[in-house]
């Protein structure tokens, strides 16, 4: 970690210990932009494991013989 990222954790520390966390509308714009971008990259992963779980998309789930 270096000095800036240790000064700037100290200050998100302190200012979490005193209740005044500034709320940048910027950060909490990227926050929840990337975890929108997260639940689509793991919603289109599901969706591949399933389908190739049960064959291509629209087939019938295999039938043991």
């Amino acid at each position: 970690m270096t000095s800036t990222e240790t000064l700037n954790r100290q200050r998100e520390l302190e200012e979490r210990r005193l209740g005044m966390r500034s709320l940048d509308p910027t950060e909490i714009a990227r926050h929840f932009g990337r975890a929108a971008e997260l639940r689509a990259l793991i919603a289109r992963e599901r969706l591949r494991l399933v389908s190739s779980a049960t064959g291509t998309k629209g087939s019938s789930p295999r039938t043991p013989f």
